[in-house]
Protein backbone atom coordinates (compact mmCIF):
# COMPACT_ATOMS: atom_id res chain seq x y z
CA UNK A 1 0.00 0.00 0.00
CA UNK A 2 1.09 3.29 -0.78
CA UNK A 3 -0.19 7.34 -0.55
CA UNK A 4 0.55 9.96 -2.52
CA UNK A 5 -0.94 13.37 -2.70
CA UNK A 6 -2.32 14.63 -6.41
CA UNK A 7 -4.55 17.43 -7.66
CA UNK A 8 -7.94 17.14 -6.45
CA UNK A 9 -11.08 17.42 -9.62
CA UNK A 10 -13.44 17.41 -7.18
CA UNK A 11 -16.93 15.45 -6.32
CA UNK A 12 -18.03 13.71 -9.41
CA UNK A 13 -21.37 11.79 -9.92
CA UNK A 14 -23.10 10.13 -12.44
CA UNK A 15 -27.14 10.32 -13.68
CA UNK A 16 -27.44 7.49 -16.33
CA UNK A 17 -31.16 7.78 -18.36
CA UNK A 18 -30.99 4.40 -20.24
CA UNK A 19 -34.05 4.84 -22.70
CA UNK A 20 -33.50 1.18 -23.91
CA UNK A 21 -35.62 -0.31 -20.85
CA UNK A 22 -38.83 1.68 -20.93
CA UNK A 23 -39.63 5.05 -22.54
CA UNK A 24 -38.62 8.41 -20.98
CA UNK A 25 -41.43 10.86 -19.65
CA UNK A 26 -41.16 13.79 -21.51
CA UNK A 27 -42.55 16.17 -24.35
CA UNK A 28 -42.76 14.10 -27.62
CA UNK A 29 -42.95 16.31 -30.70
CA UNK A 30 -43.26 13.97 -33.54
CA UNK A 31 -41.17 10.94 -31.85
CA UNK A 32 -42.12 7.49 -30.28
CA UNK A 33 -40.66 5.03 -28.36
CA UNK A 34 -38.88 1.64 -29.82
CA UNK A 35 -36.09 0.84 -26.97
CA UNK A 36 -35.20 4.44 -27.46
CA UNK A 37 -36.70 7.70 -28.73
CA UNK A 38 -37.04 8.03 -32.40
CA UNK A 39 -38.84 10.05 -35.09
CA UNK A 40 -42.48 9.66 -36.23
CA UNK A 41 -43.91 8.08 -39.34
CA UNK A 42 -46.22 9.85 -41.43
CA UNK A 43 -47.50 8.12 -44.40
CA UNK A 44 -45.22 5.15 -43.81
CA UNK A 45 -42.06 7.45 -44.13
CA UNK A 46 -40.23 9.13 -41.10
CA UNK A 47 -40.75 12.59 -40.38
CA UNK A 48 -38.06 15.11 -41.24
CA UNK A 49 -37.61 16.65 -38.26
CA UNK A 50 -38.53 15.70 -34.79
CA UNK A 51 -38.14 16.51 -31.16
CA UNK A 52 -37.75 14.71 -27.86
CA UNK A 53 -37.44 16.71 -24.24
CA UNK A 54 -37.11 15.06 -21.00
CA UNK A 55 -38.62 15.90 -18.22
CA UNK A 56 -36.23 17.07 -15.67
CA UNK A 57 -33.59 14.84 -14.25
CA UNK A 58 -32.20 14.91 -10.26
CA UNK A 59 -28.49 15.27 -10.07
CA UNK A 60 -26.86 13.30 -6.68
CA UNK A 61 -25.68 16.43 -5.35
CA UNK A 62 -25.47 20.09 -5.94
CA UNK A 63 -23.13 20.38 -8.77
CA UNK A 64 -21.16 23.60 -10.38
CA UNK A 65 -20.11 21.74 -13.71
CA UNK A 66 -21.58 18.91 -16.28
CA UNK A 67 -20.64 16.85 -18.89
CA UNK A 68 -23.51 15.48 -20.96
CA UNK A 69 -23.19 12.48 -23.40
CA UNK A 70 -25.48 10.40 -25.42
CA UNK A 71 -25.36 6.68 -27.04
CA UNK A 72 -27.44 6.30 -30.36
CA UNK A 73 -27.14 5.44 -33.85
CA UNK A 74 -27.69 7.62 -37.06
CA UNK A 75 -27.63 6.14 -40.50
CA UNK A 76 -26.42 8.03 -43.52
CA UNK A 77 -28.68 11.23 -43.79
CA UNK A 78 -29.89 11.81 -40.67
CA UNK A 79 -28.11 13.33 -37.78
CA UNK A 80 -29.16 14.25 -34.33
CA UNK A 81 -28.94 18.04 -32.45
CA UNK A 82 -28.37 17.24 -28.69
CA UNK A 83 -29.06 20.42 -25.93
CA UNK A 84 -29.39 20.40 -21.70
CA UNK A 85 -30.73 23.09 -19.62
CA UNK A 86 -30.18 23.32 -15.87
CA UNK A 87 -31.98 24.24 -12.75
CA UNK A 88 -31.95 24.78 -9.07
CA UNK A 89 -35.27 23.62 -8.85
CA UNK A 90 -36.74 22.09 -12.09
CA UNK A 91 -39.05 25.43 -12.46
CA UNK A 92 -36.74 28.05 -13.50
CA UNK A 93 -34.67 26.81 -16.11
CA UNK A 94 -31.32 28.11 -17.95
CA UNK A 95 -31.01 28.62 -21.37
CA UNK A 96 -30.77 25.82 -24.08
CA UNK A 97 -26.62 24.91 -24.00
CA UNK A 98 -26.89 23.25 -27.88
CA UNK A 99 -23.83 20.34 -27.51
CA UNK A 100 -24.14 20.37 -31.21
CA UNK A 101 -25.07 18.27 -34.06
CA UNK A 102 -23.94 15.05 -34.20
CA UNK A 103 -23.88 12.88 -38.05
CA UNK A 104 -23.61 16.14 -39.93
CA UNK A 105 -20.79 17.99 -41.76
CA UNK A 106 -22.40 21.29 -41.83
CA UNK A 107 -20.80 23.68 -39.13
CA UNK A 108 -23.61 26.32 -37.66
CA UNK A 109 -23.39 28.52 -34.47
CA UNK A 110 -25.15 26.86 -31.46
CA UNK A 111 -26.23 28.67 -28.36
CA UNK A 112 -23.44 28.01 -25.51
CA UNK A 113 -24.11 30.88 -23.40
CA UNK A 114 -26.35 32.07 -20.39
CA UNK A 115 -25.29 35.04 -18.13
CA UNK A 116 -27.24 33.64 -15.30
CA UNK A 117 -26.07 30.48 -15.63
CA UNK A 118 -22.42 30.34 -17.54
CA UNK A 119 -20.83 28.60 -20.42
CA UNK A 120 -20.85 25.59 -22.22
CA UNK A 121 -17.12 25.18 -24.00
CA UNK A 122 -17.46 22.77 -26.69
CA UNK A 123 -18.65 19.89 -24.33
CA UNK A 124 -17.51 21.15 -21.09
CA UNK A 125 -20.27 23.13 -19.24
CA UNK A 126 -19.22 25.52 -16.12
CA UNK A 127 -22.02 26.83 -14.01
CA UNK A 128 -21.99 30.26 -12.37
CA UNK A 129 -23.72 28.84 -9.28
CA UNK A 130 -25.08 25.34 -8.50
CA UNK A 131 -27.66 23.27 -10.07
CA UNK A 132 -29.73 20.10 -8.75
CA UNK A 133 -31.56 19.19 -11.80
CA UNK A 134 -31.04 18.82 -15.72
CA UNK A 135 -32.67 18.29 -18.56
CA UNK A 136 -32.24 17.21 -21.96
CA UNK A 137 -33.05 18.28 -25.47
CA UNK A 138 -32.90 15.86 -28.32
CA UNK A 139 -33.94 17.25 -32.37
CA UNK A 140 -33.72 14.57 -34.98
CA UNK A 141 -33.31 15.42 -38.30
CA UNK A 142 -33.95 12.83 -41.02
CA UNK A 143 -32.97 14.36 -44.59
CA UNK A 144 -33.80 10.48 -45.81
CA UNK A 145 -36.93 9.42 -44.78
CA UNK A 146 -36.80 5.91 -44.87
CA UNK A 147 -34.12 6.35 -42.52
CA UNK A 148 -33.87 7.32 -38.60
CA UNK A 149 -31.86 7.99 -36.01
CA UNK A 150 -32.19 6.39 -32.69
CA UNK A 151 -31.26 7.86 -29.01
CA UNK A 152 -30.90 4.99 -26.91
CA UNK A 153 -28.90 6.42 -23.50
CA UNK A 154 -28.17 9.98 -22.16
CA UNK A 155 -25.59 10.76 -19.11
CA UNK A 156 -24.83 12.94 -16.85
CA UNK A 157 -21.91 13.38 -15.04
CA UNK A 158 -21.89 16.20 -12.94
CA UNK A 159 -19.55 17.84 -10.48
CA UNK A 160 -18.84 20.12 -7.52
CA UNK A 161 -15.74 21.86 -8.19
CA UNK A 162 -15.71 24.57 -5.99
CA UNK A 163 -15.90 23.01 -3.04
CA UNK A 164 -13.76 20.63 -0.63
CA UNK A 165 -10.20 20.39 -0.52
CA UNK A 166 -7.77 21.16 -3.02
CA UNK A 167 -5.60 17.72 -2.89
CA UNK A 168 -7.00 14.16 -1.77
CA UNK A 169 -4.66 11.21 -0.70
CA UNK A 170 -4.56 8.32 -3.30
CA UNK A 171 -4.77 5.05 -1.62
CA UNK A 172 -2.96 1.94 -4.12
CA UNK A 173 -3.34 -1.59 -3.58
CA UNK A 174 0.14 -3.54 -4.21
CA UNK A 175 -1.45 -6.05 -7.01
CA UNK A 176 -0.93 -5.50 -10.50
CA UNK A 177 -3.45 -5.54 -13.37
CA UNK A 178 -2.56 -5.46 -17.29
CA UNK A 179 -5.25 -5.31 -19.73
CA UNK A 180 -4.34 -6.78 -23.41
CA UNK A 181 -5.31 -3.54 -25.04
CA UNK A 182 -3.82 -3.52 -28.70
CA UNK A 183 -1.61 -0.41 -29.59
CA UNK A 184 -1.91 2.05 -32.53
CA UNK A 185 -0.52 5.17 -33.38
CA UNK A 186 -2.23 8.17 -34.43
CA UNK A 187 0.66 9.07 -36.96
CA UNK A 188 0.18 5.60 -38.99
CA UNK A 189 -0.74 6.21 -42.56
CA UNK A 190 -2.17 2.37 -42.31
CA UNK A 191 -3.57 3.03 -39.46
CA UNK A 192 -5.69 6.49 -39.73
CA UNK A 193 -5.53 5.78 -43.89
CA UNK A 194 -6.36 9.90 -43.71
CA UNK A 195 -4.10 12.69 -43.97
CA UNK A 196 -6.32 15.46 -43.72
CA UNK A 197 -7.65 13.62 -40.38
CA UNK A 198 -4.49 12.69 -39.26
CA UNK A 199 -3.28 16.61 -39.91
CA UNK A 200 -6.03 17.83 -37.79
CA UNK A 201 -5.25 15.55 -34.60
CA UNK A 202 -7.42 12.03 -33.68
CA UNK A 203 -5.89 10.71 -30.37
CA UNK A 204 -9.47 10.56 -29.64
CA UNK A 205 -9.99 8.35 -32.04
CA UNK A 206 -7.32 6.51 -31.82
CA UNK A 207 -7.59 5.96 -28.20
CA UNK A 208 -11.34 4.78 -28.87
CA UNK A 209 -10.69 2.28 -31.31
CA UNK A 210 -8.17 0.82 -29.42
CA UNK A 211 -10.67 0.27 -26.77
CA UNK A 212 -13.51 -1.00 -29.31
CA UNK A 213 -10.63 -3.29 -30.48
CA UNK A 214 -9.73 -4.66 -26.64
CA UNK A 215 -13.54 -5.62 -26.86
CA UNK A 216 -13.11 -7.38 -29.20
CA UNK A 217 -14.90 -5.07 -32.38
CA UNK A 218 -13.18 -4.35 -35.55
CA UNK A 219 -13.25 -0.80 -35.47
CA UNK A 220 -10.54 1.51 -37.09
CA UNK A 221 -9.77 4.94 -37.06
CA UNK A 222 -11.14 6.89 -39.73
CA UNK A 223 -14.71 5.25 -39.37
CA UNK A 224 -14.43 6.55 -35.59
CA UNK A 225 -13.27 9.75 -36.04
CA UNK A 226 -15.58 10.56 -38.95
CA UNK A 227 -18.37 9.29 -36.29
CA UNK A 228 -16.93 11.70 -34.60
CA UNK A 229 -16.26 14.76 -36.07
CA UNK A 230 -17.45 17.94 -34.63
CA UNK A 231 -18.09 20.35 -37.18
CA UNK A 232 -18.85 23.60 -35.68
CA UNK A 233 -15.59 22.86 -32.89
CA UNK A 234 -13.74 21.51 -36.20
CA UNK A 235 -12.82 18.62 -33.72
CA UNK A 236 -12.24 15.09 -33.67
CA UNK A 237 -11.98 15.20 -30.14
CA UNK A 238 -15.47 16.22 -28.96
CA UNK A 239 -15.74 14.06 -25.41
CA UNK A 240 -19.53 13.68 -26.29
CA UNK A 241 -19.11 13.00 -30.22
CA UNK A 242 -16.31 10.22 -29.31
CA UNK A 243 -19.16 8.44 -26.53
CA UNK A 244 -21.92 8.39 -29.75
CA UNK A 245 -19.30 7.40 -32.13
CA UNK A 246 -18.63 4.43 -29.82
CA UNK A 247 -22.03 3.82 -28.97
CA UNK A 248 -22.89 2.78 -32.96
CA UNK A 249 -20.53 0.06 -32.50
CA UNK A 250 -22.51 -1.34 -30.10
CA UNK A 251 -21.33 -0.71 -26.31
CA UNK A 252 -22.14 1.71 -23.76
CA UNK A 253 -20.06 4.58 -23.62
CA UNK A 254 -19.88 7.42 -21.20
CA UNK A 255 -17.66 10.37 -19.82
CA UNK A 256 -17.04 10.22 -16.02
CA UNK A 257 -14.75 12.13 -13.89
CA UNK A 258 -12.66 11.10 -11.43
CA UNK A 259 -10.50 12.22 -8.19
CA UNK A 260 -8.18 9.89 -7.55
CA UNK A 261 -6.23 6.10 -9.20
CA UNK A 262 -8.05 3.73 -7.24
CA UNK A 263 -11.04 4.48 -9.15
CA UNK A 264 -9.92 4.15 -11.96
CA UNK A 265 -8.39 0.99 -11.11
CA UNK A 266 -11.58 -0.31 -10.21
CA UNK A 267 -12.93 -0.04 -14.04
CA UNK A 268 -9.27 -1.83 -14.68
CA UNK A 269 -10.04 -4.90 -12.25
CA UNK A 270 -13.32 -5.46 -13.88
CA UNK A 271 -12.06 -5.62 -17.21
CA UNK A 272 -12.39 -1.75 -18.96
CA UNK A 273 -9.73 0.29 -19.66
CA UNK A 274 -10.15 3.82 -19.23
CA UNK A 275 -9.77 6.35 -22.08
CA UNK A 276 -8.32 9.46 -20.04
CA UNK A 277 -7.51 13.29 -20.86
CA UNK A 278 -4.43 14.73 -19.73
CA UNK A 279 -2.30 18.51 -20.18
CA UNK A 280 1.19 19.06 -19.06
CA UNK A 281 3.61 21.30 -19.31
CA UNK A 282 7.64 21.03 -20.64
CA UNK A 283 9.87 19.61 -17.48
CA UNK A 284 6.61 17.99 -15.33
CA UNK A 285 7.17 14.71 -16.97
CA UNK A 286 10.84 12.97 -16.38
CA UNK A 287 10.37 10.81 -19.22
CA UNK A 288 9.66 13.11 -21.61
CA UNK A 289 10.38 16.55 -20.23
CA UNK A 290 10.81 18.79 -23.18
CA UNK A 291 7.10 17.62 -24.37
CA UNK A 292 3.85 19.50 -23.28
CA UNK A 293 0.15 19.12 -24.48
CA UNK A 294 -2.75 21.45 -23.95
CA UNK A 295 -5.17 18.31 -24.26
CA UNK A 296 -4.30 14.81 -25.35
CA UNK A 297 -6.40 11.34 -24.78
CA UNK A 298 -4.29 8.20 -24.23
CA UNK A 299 -5.73 4.63 -23.08
CA UNK A 300 -5.27 3.78 -19.11
CA UNK A 301 -4.66 -0.42 -19.66
CA UNK A 302 -3.24 -1.56 -15.88
CA UNK A 303 -1.52 -0.74 -13.05
CA UNK A 304 2.39 -1.98 -11.71
CA UNK A 305 2.60 -3.58 -8.29
CA UNK A 306 3.70 0.24 -6.96
CA UNK A 307 0.82 1.33 -8.68
CA UNK A 308 2.87 3.25 -11.12
CA UNK A 309 0.21 3.53 -14.41
CA UNK A 310 0.27 1.68 -17.46
CA UNK A 311 -0.92 3.33 -20.95
CA UNK A 312 -1.34 2.72 -24.58
CA UNK A 313 -0.62 6.42 -25.89
CA UNK A 314 -1.69 6.87 -29.42
CA UNK A 315 0.77 10.35 -29.53
CA UNK A 316 3.62 8.16 -31.08
CA UNK A 317 4.91 6.21 -33.79
CA UNK A 318 7.63 4.33 -31.39
CA UNK A 319 5.70 1.05 -30.23
CA UNK A 320 8.43 1.47 -26.97
CA UNK A 321 6.93 4.61 -25.67
CA UNK A 322 3.37 3.98 -27.24
CA UNK A 323 2.43 0.33 -26.71
CA UNK A 324 2.10 -0.58 -22.43
CA UNK A 325 4.36 3.00 -21.12
CA UNK A 326 4.70 3.24 -18.04
CA UNK A 327 4.30 6.58 -16.21
CA UNK A 328 4.82 7.38 -12.34
CA UNK A 329 1.49 7.82 -10.74
CA UNK A 330 2.81 11.11 -9.50
CA UNK A 331 3.20 12.96 -12.56
CA UNK A 332 0.46 11.81 -14.31
CA UNK A 333 -2.20 12.04 -11.53
CA UNK A 334 -0.47 15.80 -12.19
CA UNK A 335 -1.87 15.89 -15.95
CA UNK A 336 -5.04 13.74 -15.27
CA UNK A 337 -6.65 15.18 -12.36
CA UNK A 338 -5.19 18.68 -11.93
CA UNK A 339 -7.05 18.54 -16.05
CA UNK A 340 -10.38 17.58 -14.74
CA UNK A 341 -9.84 13.83 -14.28
CA UNK A 342 -12.15 13.74 -17.16
CA UNK A 343 -12.15 9.69 -18.51
CA UNK A 344 -14.23 8.20 -20.96
CA UNK A 345 -15.60 4.35 -20.45
CA UNK A 346 -16.25 1.69 -22.84
CA UNK A 347 -18.68 -0.78 -21.77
Amino acid sequence: MKRIQMPYSGKHGLVACDLTVSAPPGIYGNTVYGRGVLPGRECGMFVRESEFTSNAVRMEFASDELVMTWNATAPPGTSVSMAFAVSDDAENWSKWFEMGDWKTDTARERQCADRDWGKLSVDHFRSVGKFRFAKYRAIFHTADPSQAPLLRRVFFCHSDVKSGGDCEAATYAGTSVDLDVPWLSQYDERVVKDPVMMDAGVCGATSVAMVLRYHGIAANVRNVGRRAWDPSAEIYGNWAFLCAAASEYGPAAWVQRFSDWSSVREFLESGIPVVISISYNKGTMSSEPEKETAGHLIVVRGFTGDGDVIVNDPGTTDEQRGRRYVYPACELGRAFFGHGGVGIIIK
